[in-house]
């Protein structure tokens, strides 16, 4: 998976997410188990396979899958700079987004 859109952004996102190493491995099984994933902080407790090197500009993400049926899509995802600044209503809106792109993208 590779990202194509971004948007409020002070750069571009970088990550590639391939099979075969630990961040892509979990990054796609994510999105193939149709799940998402809220990290509060990103160095104190990051997900699995995380690259711990790599320097962000943000502290907490959450991913939501997109899926349109039995098709896989991709992953939406939000970050902000404060750690725990992303709660319950943060990840409702985002999986309502994701419905919402996964249905427009699966009536093409």
């Amino acid at each position: 998976m590779e990202p194509t859109s971004f948007a409020g952004r002070a750069g571009s996102p970088t990550t590639r997410f391939v099979e075969g190493i630990p961040s892509g491995d979990a990054t796609i099984g994510l999105v193939l188990a149709d799940q998402d994933l809220r990290c509060a902080d990103v160095r104190t407790d990051p997900p699995t396979g995380w690259d711990t090197d790599k320097d962000r500009d943000y502290r907490a993400f959450i991913s939501v899958a997109v899926i349109a049926g039995d098709t896989a899509l991709g992953m939406l995802t939000l970050d902000a700079v404060e750690p725990g600044s992303l709660d319950d209503d943060d990840m409702g809106l985002l999986r309502l987004m994701a419905g919402l792109l996964a249905v427009a993208l699966g009536s093409r």
